[in-house]
């Protein structure tokens, strides 16, 4: 189960925040499928948060996978696909396409909140989250700041969610429909119900 916790900030707007800095508290088996059609199966896997890569236990040293070479990886309640170098998981599929969604560590966020709390120095940041020790605090106060980047599949292509490239690339027949979705009061890019019923337009 991944260690997320929900915080309210204000009545209209949640922060996710996070102790750990993979998607789940263990790390658990996985099935690897490779570009070159290979499958691997881990005993022991994660996805990292600070970037988004595949994590894997060799012995007892965290492993950060070569992502250039993974195309999914199934662990059992979520499928992921590799975008570029990111793992993103699949929320939910209409008519053969595809919402997804990659949930990382907001470093910017992360890195004000540092520099708030005390003076500190990017050689200090850049080594508060690493492969080989992914704890990126002693304080078990800590929270971290998480955000998701969301994506399409539509018809095997794979874009981000965002109102211009979707505008550009469906035909104008389904522009209108598009446009009612979008403006919407209770439309949000940053809810997943709402990027489901936005891919049934689309």
């Amino acid at each position: 189960m991944a260690g997320i916790l929900i915080v309210t900030v204000s009545a209209q707007e949640k922060a996710v925040t996070t102790k750990i800095t993979t998607v789940y508290d263990e790390f658990k088996p996985a099935v690897i499928t490779l570009k070159n059609g290979s499958v691997i199966r881990h005993k022991q896997a994660n996805v990292f948060m600070k970037n988004g890569s595949l994590l894997y236990k060799h012995g007892k040293t965290n492993m950060q996978a070569n992502m250039n070479q993974i195309k999914t990886v199934d662990f059992g309640d979520r499928h992921y696909c590799c975008i570029d170098t990111l793992l993103a998981y699949v929320v939910d599929s209409v008519a053969g396409n595809k919402l997804l969604c990659a949930t990382l560590i907001d470093m910017e966020s992360y890195m004000a909140q540092l520099l708030n709390n005390r003076q500190i120095t990017n050689l200090e940041i850049k080594s508060q989250i690493n492969v080989t020790s992914l704890d990126m605090s002693d304080d078990e106060e800590q929270q971290y700041p998480l955000v998701n980047y969301f994506f399409y599949e539509l018809d095997g292509k794979i874009i981000k969610v965002h109102e211009r490239i979707i505008n550009n690339i469906i035909s104008k027949e389904k522009r209108r429909k598009f446009k009612t979705v979008i403006m919407m009061p209770e439309f949000s890019w940053n809810d997943k119900e709402c990027l489901i019923e936005l891919l049934k337009a689309i």
